[in-house]
């Protein structure tokens, strides 16, 4: 685990590890094409899962910074013109968010001409604070952040995003999308590559956003 290079870095540390609750979902894409449960949405036959996108990387904030400025990075909205190509979103409701605040979400490049499209959905998880469990990453902290989509007897999807404390300077960060419902089945076949390749750009533009000590 990175040592925080402050007295407020290390508040904020003990503070995580004393509020922190155990984290036993997925922290590392699946081959793809594999389906990955959500925070919100367990894999079962009821729930009629039909595809995942994920993509993850390794991000090394500044010397001055840690993990959880990756977090801040993705829930910090208004700058997201500023470093993301693929999305927008923005809050439909006044300050501050929390769970069940409504966002709008745009997304870019799924479309023909450049047509964007857009969702409102559901924060479902914000700044939670979690204790790795039962796998190789044991006891390291992990951040979470998401967002969900409802439409009843339609589609139900939800976006989450980890960043995991490596040590020594790394924070691997995973961002993945899991769609339920008989309505997904045409999100896949029209936008399933789409949104894969938005996921991976996503990922490298936060990349280069965090670590060029723009949080």
């Amino acid at each position: 685990m990175r040592l925080p290079r402050s007295i407020s870095g290390l508040l904020l540390l003990l503070s995580s590890l004393a509020t922190s609750t155990p984290y036993t979902g997925p922290l590392t894409c699946l081959p793809s094409g594999t389906l990955m449960p959500t925070p919100s949405y367990p894999l079962t036959q009821t729930s009629n899962p039909i595809f995942t996108v994920c993509s993850t990387l390794s991000i090394s904030p500044p010397q001055t910074q840690n993990c959880t400025h990756i977090l801040t990075a993705l829930q910090d909205f208004p700058r997201y013109p500023s470093w993301n190509s693929f999305a927008r979103i923005d809050a439909l409701s006044p300050p501050p968010l929390t769970v069940g605040s409504p966002i709008l979400i745009t997304s870019f490049g799924l479309f023909p001409a450049g047509l964007p499209s857009s969702t409102v959905e559901l924060i479902s998880f914000w700044s939670e604070s979690w204790v790795a469990r039962g796998r190789q990453d044991e006891g390291k902290m992990v951040y979470l952040t998401a967002w969900k989509l409802e439409l009843p007897g339609v589609m139900k999807a939800e976006h989450a995003s980890t960043v995991v404390d490596e040590g020594d300077g790394a924070c691997r960060y995973m961002s993945w999308e899991t769609y339920f419902g008989p309505g997904s089945v045409l999100v896949r076949e029209g936008l399933g590559e789409g949104l894969e390749d938005g996921f991976e750009s996503q990922g490298l533009e936060l990349k280069a956003w965090v670590e060029g000590g723009n949080v």
